[in-house]
């Protein structure tokens, strides 16, 4: 059983959450990151996600889009998205969101 599993997501409902993300942005890469990453989550984690994509003109607005397509699964999701030229600017920077994921995440989707 999964650390999301744990938490009470099913790996069905991740699977739909990328789905739904590959959908609209056409990201070249998910990651789960955080306590669910890691294992540690408790019923009270919420899902940390990070949406890499090719190119990002305002990053806020496409955070809040995404994030609004996400609702219905009603589930605590924190949803962060970077642009692969800034993911890869700071992935080696330790204190980052970039770096944490890079080192302890889990890629749910790659193309």
């Amino acid at each position: 059983m999964s650390a999301a599993q744990k938490q009470g997501v099913s790996a069905d409902t991740l699977n739909k959450i990328v789905e739904k993300l590959v959908a609209l942005a056409s990201p070249s890469k998910i990651i789960l990151f955080g306590s669910n990453a890691r294992g540690e989550a408790t019923p009270r984690s919420d899902l940390d996600i990070l949406v890499i994509e090719r190119e990002l003109t305002t990053q806020h607005a496409e955070a809040l889009r995404l994030g609004r397509a996400l609702r219905h699964f009603m589930l605590p999701i924190d949803l962060v998205v970077v642009s692969e030229t800034q993911f890869n600017r700071y992935r080696q920077v330790p204190g980052t969101v970039y770096y944490n994921s890079q080192k302890e995440g889990r890629v749910l989707y790659a193309q």
